[in-house]
């Protein structure tokens, strides 16, 4: 139990400056490339940086084990006579017997790896999670052009009909159909300009990187996926 408590003051010390560490780094962020921009975001992120506190504070466990308690100091004063006292002062050292010394050390050992191993996971999930947001970002920005040359297409043809003093049954309901098109367009690119601008709020968030930095490093739109075979 006393571990336990050290192991959470200690985390509670280390985890305190982490968001003024975070702001600093980000804003020494000098991204030019996809690959530099995750390496910056990695640094960023609150998991990451609270996993790697946890290791730390899980490696200081095992010193604590080891030490010895401290000798405590018990104190008697007699006293003989209105003028005469004596104090008997002994110092009295406790010691784990039964291999209970061992047990902390190993339980201390047990703890570090735990955080280890918690560190490199929180590390992957994060990486995965923040690669999947970048390529989701990228494909956004590319079905947003596309929907923005559609929109601006058939404006252009909307308004060509319109210039003219008059419509055949045939040209009014063509008119019609492209009118619809536009509108269906203009939904779709309204939509994906807010999926678009939710998911750089959730990055920004995420890592203290700026709309800017995470715009100019997005990777490239992958043309070719892998197949994933279903299971007969």
């Amino acid at each position: 139990m006393r571990m336990m408590y050290l192991f959470f003051v200690t985390l509670v010390s280390l985890s305190t400056p982490l968001l003024s560490l975070a702001a600093d780094s980000a804003s020494d962020c000098k991204a030019t490339s996809y690959s530099e921009l995750v390496r910056c975001a990695e640094k960023q992120s609150s998991e990451i940086q609270i996993s790697e506190q946890q290791l730390k504070s899980a490696q200081k466990l095992e010193g604590v084990a080891s030490q010895w308690l401290n000798p405590e100091l018990d104190a008697d004063t007699v006293s003989k006579g209105s003028e005469r006292s004596e104090t008997n002062a002994s110092l009295l050292f406790t010691l784990r017997l039964g291999g209970k010394r061992d047990a902390l050390i190993n339980e201390a050992q047990s703890e570090i790896e735990r955080a280890r191993a918690g560190r490199d996971l929180g590390v992957y999930q994060a990486r995965l999670e923040l690669m999947l947001s970048l390529y989701r970002l990228s494909h956004l920005k590319s079905e947003i052009h596309i929907e923005e040359e559609s929109v601006e297409t058939f404006s252009k043809i909307v308004r060509q009909f319109q210039k003219r003093p008059a419509l055949s049954p045939e040209q009014d309901v063509s008119l019609s159909v492209f009118k619809m098109s536009l509108a269906d367009h203009q939904l779709r690119l309204t939509k994906l300009k807010a999926d678009e601008e939710k998911l750089f709020q959730a990055l920004t968030a995420i890592t203290g990187l700026s709309k800017s930095l995470l715009s100019k490093n997005l990777p490239p739109v992958k043309q070719v996926w892998p197949s994933v075979e279903s299971a007969s």
